[in-house]
C-alpha cells in the first residue's frame, strides 16, 4: 500500500506538472477586429507591437498572440463576435450602447475603453450648401452602416436639432453603407450619387483638401465637445473565462495610447504598414499630433448624449445613470461622461 507520505509527494509532484495547465487555461490568443481610419490606431499599435502579449507574460500567463481583423462596419463585427470569431470588437459608441442594453441578462457586453477623441465631419460636393436642410433630396449621403452606426445616429441627432423632434430622420432615407475609403472615393470621383460622406479620420482630412468639399456639420457641434471616436468592446463570457487576459489588454491599451502620444511618428509608420493604399507619413504623423483632430485618450467622452437620445427614440430599453454602466470596472475611476 502507498504511505500517507509517498501519497503526498506524489499529489505535489501531480500539482507541480498541473501548475502550467492551470496557468495556461486562459486563452492563448486574442482575436481584435477593427475598422478603417485613425481611430482604430490604438488597436493596430497593440496588435502589432505585441503589447498584449508583453503585459501577460508579466501577469503569468503568456504567451499570448494578438491577431488582428479588419471588418466593416457594426452589423458585420457584431455578428463576428456572437459567432466567436473575434473576441473584441470596436466601432462607434451606439452599436455598443444597443448592444450592453440588449445582452444585460446574458452575454453582458461593455466596452473596455474609449479608443480617443475624433470629430467626424460630413462633407459635402453638394454647391452652396449652409446647413442641413441644403442637403435634402440632393444625393445620397455615405456612411459605414445605415441608421445604427455612430454616424447615422450622429446624423439623426443634428436633423432633430435643426428640423424638431419629429424630423430626426429627415435624411434617413438618403443615407446609403459604404466603407470610409470606397465613400471618399466615391465623393471626390464626382461620378456617382454620393454627394456627401459623413467621414471619420483622416478621411475627412483628406476630402477637406479638395476646394469643392464644404463640411456641412461637425459631431462635436452636435454633441456639444469632444467625445469618442470608437470605443473597444467585448462579453462579460469572455471576460469570466480569462480574467488575467482580460486585464494584459486593458494596461496594453495604455501602453499603446502612450506610445502614440510620446512617439506620433513611429504610430504613423505603424499605421502605414497595416492599411492599403499609399500613406503619407508625415501628414499622417501630423494629424495624431494635432489634438484638435486626434486626441489620443482611453477615458470615455461625449457617451451619454448617444444615451440619452436612444433611449429618448425608444432604440434602447434601459437608460444607464452613467457611462461607467457601459463599461468595464478599469474604466470606473476616470472622468469620463
Amino acid at each position: 500500500m502507498m504511505t500517507t507520505t509517498r501519497r503526498a509527494l506524489t499529489a505535489a509532484g501531480l500539482l507541480s506538472l498541473a501548475a502550467p495547465r492551470l496557468a495556461r487555461a486562459e486563452v492563448g490568443e486574442v482575436r481584435f477586429a477593427e475598422g478603417f481610419g485613425l481611430s482604430y490606431l490604438p488597436i493596430t499599435v497593440m496588435v502589432k507591437e505585441g503589447l498584449v502579449d508583453r503585459r501577460a507574460r508579466q501577469l503569468g500567463v503568456g504567451p499570448v498572440a494578438a491577431r488582428l481583423l479588419k471588418i466593416t462596419g457594426g452589423p458585420a463585427m457584431i455578428d463576428a463576435m456572437l459567432a466567436g470569431q473575434v473576441d473584441f470588437i470596436s466601432g462607434g459608441v451606439p452599436p455598443m450602447i444597443n448592444l450592453w442594453d440588449k445582452t444585460r441578462s446574458s452575454l453582458q457586453v461593455r466596452a473596455i475603453a474609449s479608443m480617443g477623441n475624433s470629430p467626424l465631419h460630413l462633407n459635402t460636393v453638394v454647391p452652396d450648401v449652409r446647413d442641413l436642410a441644403g442637403l435634402i433630396g440632393k444625393g445620397r449621403i455615405a456612411l459605414p452602416a445605415v441608421r445604427i452606426s455612430v454616424q447615422a445616429l450622429t446624423l439623426q441627432m443634428a436633423c432633430e436639432k435643426a428640423f424638431g423632434e419629429s424630423g430626426f430622420d429627415r435624411l434617413d432615407r438618403q443615407t446609403v453603407s459604404m466603407p470610409h475609403p470606397e465613400a471618399m472615393q466615391a465623393l471626390l470621383s464626382g461620378q456617382t450619387e454620393i454627394t456627401s460622406h459623413f467621414a471619420n479620420m483622416p478621411f475627412a482630412w483628406y476630402e477637406a483638401k479638395d476646394s469643392r468639399i464644404t463640411r456641412v456639420i461637425s459631431s462635436e457641434d452636435v454633441l456639444g465637445g469632444p467625445h469618442a471616436g470608437a470605443v473597444l468592446y467585448n462579453t462579460g463570457r469572455w471576460r469570466n473565462a480569462n480574467p488575467k487576459v482580460f486585464d494584459a489588454v486593458a494596461l496594453a491599451i495604455e501602453d499603446a495610447m502612450q506610445l502614440i502620444n510620446e512617439e506620433p511618428r513611429r504610430a504613423a509608420e505603424i499605421y502605414a504598414s497595416s492599411n492599403p493604399g499609399r500613406i503619407d507619413l508625415a501628414e499622417t504623423e501630423a494629424m495624431i499630433r494635432d489634438k484638435s483632430v486626434l486626441e489620443f485618450t482611453s477615458t470615455p467622452m461625449g457617451v451619454m448624449p448617444y444615451v440619452s437620445f436612444m433611449h429618448r427614440r425608444g432604440q434602447i430599453r434601459t437608460l444607464p445613470p452613467s457611462f461607467k454602466d457601459l463599461f468595464w470596472d478599469n474604466m470606473h475611476d476616470r472622468a469620463g461622461g
